[in-house]
């Protein structure tokens, strides 16, 4: 009977070896994978990331586009007339002339007019123009303490 229980003893402690090699194994196999996966979610978020800044800048850029010819023809209609365009910018045309140059800009929300004081002189939301004051704001601040004619990305 020693011989037997000698034997299954044998066959116990084989098994469980294979069991562990067989743990270890489905570990090491499991470990690997997830490194995998990692690195492969770690590219597909890297490419996303880029995609994404592509569509950021191309939206940025269509918005200061727009942004920079309004600027120009504000700057053309003040040389005319300082004191009538301080008047035209009050205006319910300015208002719907924001409107319109808004609609061609779906990745926009409001176009705003500040003046040199600060005060919201017109925007294309609300007419007419609620008083407001910008001049805490960071934008506000920083076109007034720089000749930046860029485009400036507030703090949201």
């Amino acid at each position: 009977m020693s011989g037997r229980l000698r034997g299954t003893r044998r066959l116990l402690v084989v098994g469980a070896l294979l069991i562990g090699a067989a743990l270890i194994a489905v570990g090491v196999t499991l470990y690997d994978e997830r490194g995998a996966a990692f690195a492969d979610y770690t590219i597909a978020t890297n490419n996303l990331g880029v995609a994404l800044a592509e569509q950021t800048y191309r939206s940025v850029r269509a918005v200061d586009l727009v942004a920079q010819e309004e600027r120009t023809q504000l700057e053309q209609e003040a040389a005319k007339s300082p004191d009538g365009f301080q008047l035209f910018m009050t205006t319910f045309r300015m208002h719907d002339l924001l409107v319109t140059r808004l609609n061609t800009l779906p990745q926009a929300d409001a176009m705003l007019l500040v003046g040199a004081d600060g005060r919201l002189a017109a925007n294309s939301r609300a007419w007419p123009v609620p008083d407001l004051d910008d001049s805490d704001r960071d934008y506000f601040r920083h076109f007034r303490d720089t000749d930046d004619r860029g485009a400036f990305i507030s703090t949201p």
